[in-house]
């Protein structure tokens, strides 16, 4: 299991599990780390590293929620990276995009997009 420790601005994990809609196997960049505080919990971020704007940025994760990660390897990352500029034609426009996702009991029960 991932350690906390570990989860620092920048660092590279894998997804071991389905997480939400993101594949198993998906890897990301921790894109924010939250610390802690009377009225919230230690949680990050990551920025799912794809090809399409589409999706890119996850939910919180909290310290329950590292089971579902790895530390990437460099080879992990390589193959996403590849596949990421792979999937975008010459001619592609990438709009900006959030997806938002309603969670609740740890479950998925709506999600909505903006642009």
């Amino acid at each position: 299991m991932l350690q906390r420790a570990r989860i620092v601005h920048g660092v590279h994990v894998t997804t071991v599990v389905t997480v939400d809609r993101t594949p198993r196997g998906t890897v990301g960049t921790v894109d924010l780390v939250r610390e802690e505080r009377k009225d919230s919990p230690w949680a990050f971020s990551v920025r799912w590293l794809r090809g399409r704007e589409k999706g890119r940025y996850s939910r919180y994760f909290t310290e329950a929620d590292l089971g579902l990660f790895r530390l990437a390897s460099d080879g992990d990352v390589q193959r996403a990276l590849a596949k990421a500029t792979a999937d975008l034609g010459p001619q592609q426009l990438t709009l900006p995009y959030t997806e938002w996702l309603l969670i609740r009991d740890g479950r998925v029960v709506d999600w909505f997009e903006t642009w």
